[in-house]
């Protein structure tokens, strides 16, 4: 079944991490039973890793649809109701929000997560490739010669997406890498030796944007 990826990440409105978590919270209800009814499968925030404190420059949200249709009648229905309020956006003063599909061709995996094993760490690796072929043989190849290793480092899923491109329209070459990992220092250790391997470099067509995020504090509304 195809799912699509809904990425927002930007800059709070509110000056304050736990302002921002009301406002989020607030937002979710007035407009989950909507997006649900959609297709909208999960929905899930963090914040950056360094993060520390009361305050935060970004927050990140994701949400998993089986139905792109849905989001975009969704997404249509929250820039209306934006605009009879004066606002693009309640929770954002600032924001990228990207659709993307799941990469067909590229390997993805998912492990268990061992008993005690806590830590949920979200890795973001994003840049254009110079064509769909050569990024997916070289990915695959370096995931095949690399998994163990990663799994090692205490990964737990890695999937590959594409921009979403609508029918008609050329196809995207910019690619979007998600990790999760339960380790932190294994999670850096692992990237540091895979970029000294050159597999960014031979992957993307320019050194790409990379971000690692965790979940903020405090009770934020998620499913």
């Amino acid at each position: 079944m195809p799912t699509y990826l809904l990425t927002n990440r930007g800059t709070p409105a509110d000056k304050t991490l736990e302002a921002a978590r009301k406002t989020h919270n607030q937002a979710f209800a007035a407009s989950e039973a909507l997006a649900r009814s959609l297709g909208d499968l999960s929905h899930t925030v963090y914040v950056p890793a360094h993060h520390a404190g009361t305050t935060t420059n970004e927050i990140l949200i994701l949400d998993v649809w089986n139905s792109v249709d849905g989001l975009n009648r969704f997404l249509a229905h929250l820039r209306t109701e934006g605009q009879a309020k004066g606002q693009a956006s309640p929770l954002f003063s600032q924001r990228d929000a990207m659709i993307w599909s799941l990469a067909e061709g590229f390997h993805n995996y998912h492990f268990q997560a061992p008993y005690g094993k806590n830590d949920r760490i979200l890795a973001l690796v994003r840049g254009a490739v110079p064509s769909r072929a050569e990024a997916q043989a070289i990915h695959n190849d370096f995931m095949e010669k690399n998994v163990s290793k990663a799994r090692a480092a205490g990964t737990l899923s890695h999937e590959a997406y594409f921009a979403f491109t609508p029918p008609g329209k050329a196809e995207s070459l910019e690619l979007l890498a998600l990790d999760v990992w339960m380790d932190a220092s294994g999670m850096a250790a692992y990237y540091q030796d895979a970029e000294e391997q050159g597999g960014f470099q031979r992957l993307f067509a320019e050194a790409p944007s990379v971000s690692t995020w965790i979940s903020p504090a405090g009770e934020w509304a998620e499913r």
